[in-house]
């Protein structure tokens, strides 16, 4: 319900209207305060669930606020996720080692960034297809040697010589501009793009006839054929192989359909390196998008990190009000300026920083490093995400930006230790005149230090417990004594009303526990709890005197003492179930009596089912229910009994202990839910 409302509020927050996840509703939604309707800018949520198990290693730690962060990020990690999938191409085509492909491929550019080394290759205007050449086999060690032979050089000059005169025989060629293997490639486009499908042919520069797909592809053959052939080529390609020496490089040469491919290129091997990566990219279907999405989106990533070096004091400001507050930290935040692993340029960034108190060593750990290291609790994890918190707090303090904050629960996530710097930070924004806030919150200890922290006086007003009914929530105020603080109601009424007498039971067998232990007044209120020997023997008299010794200032004169305890629970019980009440999340007592009374009779039937009548010291409800179980578990008539059994363990073993934190529970369970329980158990009699 609680988080509900946060998601609508966050909506608006970013200009959406919300909507009905589920059932696709119509909805009505308006925020106003003093009948002016709240801008989007003057709404902020806080969250309580922060995941950071989703952060990925591409996660910035860059400073600026939350909403340019997440745009930042998002840009991010789908340029940095493209970028690999790019290298792991470039790595198949290549056959260099991924780790080693961006250092040799920016050597080869004499570039320093890879984004934009890749933005100023121009594959599109690459024509020739040197794919099928791997870039490790030519630049291997011992190959490069002979490329670089001299005599090796003057052969590859005599070989070029001769195919250019090769190839000038044939008029539709020509030396430098068109050559084979660029018609094959014309043909293959040609035929993709269904040019001879559509019945056209083509005419060659110096043929008379025109030229179906058929017959270009047999005279290419042809063509290349006979140069490969040649005898004179094939002369100085021997020669060039023999004098070479090296049996890889002549294993690289026979091993391609056309070698004048890679024969034509080792002249210039500094450019060939260069065309080889041209021709890699020219041939990835992906590479030409990702650049042209990456150059646009430089832009925005640009006026992001503009925007992290104008708020860089903003967030020293922000970092020294965290270190200040969250004392209980393993580290401390600090700043420090790091290139941009997308832009390459100086951007705060935020580090975490650990002393050893030996020996006062420091260690500084990067965002992407710390998460790896699986060192922090979730709490501590967290850390970035107040981070941020608060330094949009303080943005909106400089800026005089009027706020209303929905605070979703915030402290349940993060340590304990941690809460009260939580809290105290939300009393000072409650300080701030144009600063306002809701604060959400399931957990009752949570919402009492709020009552007594920041609205003090105003509790009465301002704290409400929200119920949700059949057609409407309900928002009943929550200052009252008898919600923020109970017991102080109920010793004041114990005396006059059997159903509070009666829910002081296990509040006052706590008391005795943390003063005695399991003295005789312990045990003689436990058997007031669960079904013992002398449960239905206990009066009113008997347990007065335990009630004195606890509670100062209360009279029981008005009860008969002889009355039976038991007696008074299920009538109590009985009462309550008949009651038809409007406020149902709030009346502790009768929770209280009615988990009581479930338990009791719950004990009494299993009790009176059983062959034997077991003792047990703890856990009897449980340990019970249980043997029920074991000795009915194939009769069939009994499976409704195990059914209801199995929710009263569910619903009251921890709910009857009162002290300060185990109430809690027993408040977010429906008074509706526990009479239907009640119900249940006293059919089954």
């Amino acid at each position: 319900m609680k988080t509900s409302l946060a998601r609508t509020f966050s909506q608006l927050s970013n200009g959406q209207f919300p909507k009905d996840e589920i059932y696709e509703r119509d909805m009505v939604c308006e925020v106003a305060a003093d009948g002016v309707v709240l801008a989007p800018n003057e709404i902020f949520v806080i969250h309580s669930s922060i995941d950071t198990s989703k952060e990925s290693e591409h996660t910035s730690a860059l400073l600026v606020d939350a909403v340019s962060k997440e745009k930042y990020d998002e840009i991010s990690k789908d340029i940095l996720k493209r970028k690999d999938a790019l290298i792991t191409n470039l790595n198949k085509c290549s056959g260099i080692p991924k780790k080693d492909l961006e250092s040799q491929l920016l050597k080869d550019f004499n570039e320093k960034d890879f984004l934009t080394c890749l933005q100023n290759i121009d594959a599109k205007v690459f024509e020739d297809d040197l794919s099928v050449i791997k870039y490790n086999d030519i630049f291997d060690g011992d190959v490069i040697e002979i490329l670089k032979n001299n005599t090796l050089t003057e052969n590859i000059d005599k070989y070029v010589e001769e195919y250019n005169k090769v190839i000038s025989a044939y008029p539709y060629f020509k030396k430098g501009v068109f050559n084979p293997a660029k018609a094959e490639k014309v043909s293959g486009t040609l035929s993709k793009e269904g040019f001879f499908a559509a019945n056209n042919t083509i005419n060659l520069h110096g043929e008379d006839k025109a030229w179906t797909q058929q017959d270009l592809d047999q005279k290419l053959k042809e063509t290349q054929k006979s140069i490969l052939e040649n005898q004179e080529l094939k002369k100085v390609r021997d020669l060039m192989l023999k004098k070479a020496k090296c049996v890889k490089f002549q294993e690289i040469v026979e091993g391609l359909d056309d070698p004048n491919i890679l024969l034509l290129e080792i002249k210039n091997l500094e450019e060939f390196r260069q065309r080889l990566w041209k021709s890699y990219c020219k041939n990835d279907a992906e590479f030409s998008p990702f650049v042209n999405d990456y150059t646009e989106k430089e832009k925005e990533l640009i006026e992001i990190e503009g925007k992290a070096n104008f708020e860089s004091s903003r967030w020293k400001s922000a970092i020294d009000i965290f270190n200040n507050r969250f004392l209980n930290m393993p580290y401390v935040l600090d700043i420090e300026n790091k290139q941009s692993c997308l832009v390459g340029r100086e951007v705060p960034n935020v580090v975490f920083l650990f002393t050893d108190e030996k020996t006062g060593k420091k260690v500084s750990f990067k965002r992407s490093e710390l998460h790896g290291l699986n060192i922090l609790s979730q709490g501590e994890k967290r850390a970035l995400y107040i981070l941020n918190l608060i330094f949009e707090v303080e943005s909106r303090r400089n800026n005089k930006q009027k706020t209303l904050f929905i605070v979703d629960d915030i402290a349940d996530s993060f340590d304990y230790k941690n809460k009260y710097a939580i809290i105290q930070y939300l009393k000072d924004i409650s300080e701030e005149p144009m600063f306002y806030q809701i604060i959400l919150t399931h957990n009752f200890d949570f919402f009492r230090t709020i009552q007594e922290r920041i609205l003090t006086s105003n509790k009465w007003d301002n704290s409400f417990i929200a119920q949700r009914n059949k057609d409407e929530i309900v928002l009943i105020k929550a200052g009252k004594k008898e919600i923020t603080n109970p017991f102080e109601q109920w010793r004041q009424d114990m005396d006059k009303e059997k159903k509070i007498f009666v829910a002081c039971i296990p509040f006052v067998r706590n008391l005795i526990d943390f003063k005695e232990g399991s003295s005789e007044n312990y045990m003689l209120l436990t058997s007031l709890l669960h079904i013992k020997d002398d449960s239905e023997t206990i009066n009113v008299g008997k347990i007065k005197e335990a009630y004195l010794d606890n509670l100062k200032g209360i009279n029981l004169d008005n009860y008969d003492q002889n009355d039976k305890v038991l007696d008074y629970i299920y009538s109590v019980a009985d009462v309550i179930e008949a009651e038809k009440i409007k406020d149902d999340s709030i009346n502790l007592e009768d929770k209280v009596v009615l988990s009581m009374a479930i338990r009791l009779k719950a004990e009494t039937l299993i009790l009176s089912k059983i062959k034997e009548n077991p003792k047990f010291k703890g856990n009897q409800t449980g340990k019970l229910t249980q043997v029920f179980k074991d000795e009915f578990k194939d009769v069939e008539a009994m499976k409704q009994f195990i059914a209801v059994f199995d929710e009263v363990n569910l619903i009251t073993p921890e709910n009857i202990h009162l002290n300060s934190f185990m109430y809690e529970p027993i408040l977010d369970i429906s008074t509706h839910h526990l009479k239907n329980i009640y119900k249940k158990i006293k059919d089954l009699f």
